[in-house]
């Protein structure tokens, strides 16, 4: 400029500064009288790393012009800034965008959404600064220009995020209110295309109803509601609900259009079935319309709720479509004895219309469609009435040919036969040589012998049968649909004339546990082999339990019914099976049913003392026997339940003395001794031996022994834990061979209860190894040494690998770690304690017991809570989710081991029967409160004494 106007090197600053302003015109050079290196330019250099200055930037720097010498430096501002800065920008941003697109650049190379490279960064803020182009400019400029990018398909849809986060930054920075009105006024109007260009692309996305998925409008989700959120829409009147009006209609549209489309495919499907593509319709409708709701519980936008939508419109087509089809679906459920449209298929359609008919009024309430879906639906009902009137009759003849008690007792009389053969006389001696047989052989080899039971094909078909007959009643139980026949049945019957006839009563006895029975044998380490009868006073045996083998302490847990219509009173008999001649009597005790005192209807524990020796834990509950359809279901199930679990506990019983055998204090002492003790090579060896011959290997076998410098060396202290585990491997054997047959033969279910109750046994069996159980006498089991108690997690560890097998047994990891697994586990934690911490850690949870609130009692399981699978599966999850046993119980029982510690687990046991005591107590209150029975009011005294027990 100074060539094309020389004069200008001969004025000062403040007459071209004059010149300037009489003119008019804007300044369009900046002096600066600095050196190079301390110019403005260096004032840019923090501005090269964003779009937009750094608000520290000092504009007093630019103001000096009259200080400057002339013609030092000169900087050209053009005639329009904004426009000359967006021409640049686009220009930046067109050369960054060739060279991210040329081959240069790698496919796998990270680029950077905001586009601009570095050194374009700095041009533009070096121009911006120097043409006075402020922040908000900026950012809108580039904000309109990704966004026109965008539309054109040259920039991927990430770029506009990133250009609205810069523009959030600078709002940040400066308020909005602070900004000119230009910028401002310019914003709103990129803000408002923004608007329509993304609504547009939602527009279109709902095209994909009703398979669209939330990942496919996120996008564009995220860019409106910051738009939105903004409010900046108002400023160009921007109408959000008409807009959202459009992809309303256009959701509307698009269902319309899936339903018609859906219903014709479904009707050009070969069959006479009228009713078919109308039940396939419902059951797409109801499953589009439950996956549109789980991916989009909330309307979009705060505004646009699709599933409303859809349902809105699908519905109404169903419905008019329905009613078209009336008279065709009539007469074709109406042809002939195997009409075209079979009644269930009426009936399933009748319900899946009401169901769609309640979704429709959940999600379009304002709505309302005429349809009255029981008058549509009633010649059906009244058709099917009168065909199952002629039927009724067949019904009941084949329930009563087949009834279900009989059918228990019939298979487990066969499953009986199978697990306890008979000897044939070829393959034993007559049974007084057979004695004394077993005796020489017991008396060679010093020691009991346990052999193996292998489970026959035959047995798990049978338990089989038992599972799917509960299968079939329940079936009977839903399809004649009992708790509305009951119902209705309740409200609407005639009154009933009175009879004379005496009320009956079903009591369900449970006979758990005896303990401190003393064996007639007067040698200390007799064993008694028990069984339980109960009798009335006329010597009638009424039950049985099974036989529980080398036990003072018997558990039974077997259950049975009593139906009394008076008091009657039972003689509870312990026995001990004898091999020859009559079965000896090892305690006897009384217990009366009287419904009186039990009227309560909740389970009472009778801890019975027998004569003369011990004590017997029976569980009594009651309730009334009434004439309803409930209530023989309920017994039906029960048979079922009680032959299913007969049935398994004889699985387990044929298992667990071999399992007891295995794993055993002896096997654990012959493990940890050395020298001239027992040779536990010998022992396993004995053990794998016999359970070869009961699988039935050879025997006839050469055996040669080894040399005496062949022979192993005695065993060091440690053990590995392949030794610990070769000390079992017999359980192991017998376990592959059997469990073969299990998975084989038994259905899913069967296999897992039966793995479930095997595996609990196991439990049972190591936790007798390690503590004794609960009472107030001293017991005689010793406590284990740390070697010995090693050993026994150790196995215990081994077995849980090999039923859970990484994944593929057949016991779930949840079923193996259960409660009874946690008990266990946590004996380890007590087991060394001190016998003073042990009491005192026992009295701090008693405490705690007693300042907790104590759950209430609940009422006893009744037939009602067992008349279909449904009742019988929520009866299952309540108890799994009842607290178990208690570290506290547990340390009483390790304290049994301990010496001068009867006189403090007997305090604890007493304390423990007043708090269930108490229990009951609140229990039984809030029970008659609930029912609000006659004898609720009634005082205490009026329950009858016991009477008397009768004379034998």
């Amino acid at each position: 400029m100074v060539q094309f106007n020389p004069e200008l090197a001969k004025s000062t600053p403040a007459e071209v500064q004059a010149s300037f302003q009489t003119s008019g015109a804007r300044p369009g050079s900046m002096y600066s009288a600095d050196s190079p290196g301390q110019s403005t330019r260096h004032a840019s250099i923090s501005s090269r790393k964003s779009l937009f200055m750094d608000n520290q930037t000092n504009y007093g720097d630019v103001e000096g012009d009259e200080d400057v010498p002339v013609g030092h430096h000169f900087t050209f501002i053009p005639p329009n800034p904004r426009k000359f800065y967006r021409r640049l920008l686009e220009y930046c941003l067109i050369a960054d965008l060739e060279i991210m697109l040329s081959p240069e650049v790698d496919d796998n190379d990270e680029v950077s959404l905001g586009i601009l490279s570095p050194p374009h960064l700095e041009l533009l803020n070096e121009c911006a600064l120097r043409w006075r182009i402020g922040h908000s400019y900026r950012v809108s400029c580039f904000l309109d220009l990704v966004k026109q990018f965008y539309e054109r398909n040259d920039v991927p849809l990430e770029c506009i995020p990133e250009a609205l986060q810069s523009v959030m930054k600078v709002m940040q920075e400066t308020d909005l209110e602070n900004w000119p009105v230009q910028d401002s006024d310019y914003l709103a109007s990129i803000y408002a295309s923004i608007f329509n260009v993304f609504l547009s692309s939602l527009y279109h996305s709902m095209d994909a109803m009703p398979n669209i998925k939330p990942s496919e409008i996120e996008p564009y989700l995220a860019v409106l509601e910051q738009v939105r959120d903004s409010g900046l829409l108002e400023r160009f009147n921007v109408d959000i609900s008409a807009r959202l009006g459009d992809v309303q209609e256009r959701v509307r549209q698009v269902s319309a259009h899936f339903y018609e489309l859906k219903m014709q495919e479904l009707q050009k499907a070969p069959g006479v079935n009228r009713a078919l593509p109308l039940l396939l319709m419902t059951d797409e409708l109801e499953k589009s319309a439950k996956l549109l709701d789980k991916r989009f519980p909330e309307p979009i936008l705060g505004q646009l709720d699709i599933v409303s939508l859809m349902v809105e419109v699908a519905v109404p087509h169903l419905i008019a479509d329905l009613q078209n089809s009336q008279r065709r679906l009539f007469e074709s459920s109406m042809s002939g004895p195997t009409p075209d449209v079979p009644i269930q298929d009426i009936f399933a359609l009748y319900r899946r219309t009401k169901t769609l008919l309640g979704m429709y009024t959940a999600f379009v309430p304002e709505g309302d469609i005429n349809f009255n879906i029981t008058t549509f639906f009633e010649p059906y009902v009244r058709q099917w009435l009168v065909n199952t009137d002629n039927k009724t009759e067949q019904w009941v003849q084949a329930t009563i040919s087949k009834a279900v008690e009989q059918y228990c007792r019939q298979i487990e009389s066969l499953f009986m036969a199978e697990m306890f053969p008979r000897p044939t006389d070829f393959m034993q001696p007559q049974k007084s040589s057979a004695w004394l047989e077993k005796a020489k052989q017991l008396a060679a080899q010093g020691e009991k012998r346990i052999e193996p039971f292998n489970f026959r094909p035959e047995s798990c078909v049978k338990l089989n049968n038992v599972e799917a007959a509960r299968k079939l009643l329940d079936n009977m139980y839903n399809q004649m649909e009992a708790d509305k026949m009951a119902e209705a049945v309740k409200n609407h019957a005639p009154p009933v004339p009175d009879k004379v006839e005496r009320d009956r009563f079903l009591f369900t006895v449970k006979i758990v546990i005896a303990e401190g029975l003393v064996p007639l044998d007067s040698s200390p380490s007799a064993k008694l082999d028990t069984f339980i009868t109960l009798s009335d006073p006329e010597g009638i045996r009424l039950a049985k339990t099974r036989t529980i083998y080398e036990t003072l302490n018997p558990r039974w847990d077997e259950t049975f019914d009593i139906s009394v219509e008076k008091e009657l009173w039972l003689m509870v008999s312990v026995r001990d099976r004898a091999l020859v001649g009559k079965h000896d009597t090892v305690g006897r005790a009384y217990l009366c049913l009287d419904p009186r005192r039990f009227g309560d209807f909740l389970a009472h524990e009778l801890w019975m003392n027998l004569e003369p020796h011990g004590r017997v834990l029976i569980r009594v509950s009651m309730e009334g026997e009434k004439d309803d359809i409930q209530f023989f279901f309920g017994r039906g199930f029960r048979s079922l339940k009680r032959a299913e679990g007969d049935m398994l506990r004889i699985f387990i019983d044929k298992m667990s003395p071999f399992i007891q055998q295995c794993l055993s204090r002896n096997v654990v002492k012959s493990l940890i001794k050395s020298g001239s003790g027992l040779d536990y090579n010998k022992a396993l060896g004995n053990v794998t031996a016999l359970y070869r011959s009961a699988l039935g290997t050879a025997s006839n076998e050469v055996q040669i022994p080894l040399p005496q410098n062949e022979k192993p060396r005695v065993r060091p202290e440690d053990l590995t834990d392949v030794e610990i585990e070769q000390a079992i491997l017999p359980l192991f054997d017998y376990f592959d061979s059997n469990l073969q047959t299990l998975n084989t033969y038994l259905s899913d279910t069967a296999k897992e209860m039966v793995m479930t109750r095997v595996w609990k046994e196991i439990l049972t069996i190591i936790e007798g190894l390690l503590i004794p159980p609960l009472s107030d006498i001293s017991s005689d089991l010793k406590p284990l040494s740390d070697k010995e108690v090693d050993i026994v997690f150790k196995w215990l560890k081994f077995l849980r690998d090999y039923f859970y097998a990484g994944g593929e047994g057949p016991v779930p990891l949840e079923v193996l770690q259960n409660q009874k697994y946690r008990d266990v586990l946590s004996i380890r934690l007590y087991y060394d304690w001190h016998t003073d911490d042990l009491m005192e850690e026992c009295v701090r949870m008693m405490q705690q017991s007693l300042r907790s609130s104590p759950t209430m009692k609940k009422r006893a399981k009744s037939v009602y809570s067992q008349r279909n699978l449904g009742t019988i599966r929520e009866r299952k999850k309540e108890k799994r989710q009842e607290k178990e046993v208690t570290s506290e119980e547990t340390i009483m029982r390790i304290l049994r081991m301990r010496p001068n510690t009867s006189e403090f687990i007997a305090q604890q046991l007493q304390i423990m029967a007043a708090m269930a005591a108490d229990q009951e107590k609140r229990a039984k209150d809030l029970e008659q409160r609930k029912l609000k029975r006659p004898s609720s009011n009634r005082p205490t005294s009026q329950i009858p004494a016991v009477p008397p027990v009768p004379e034998t």
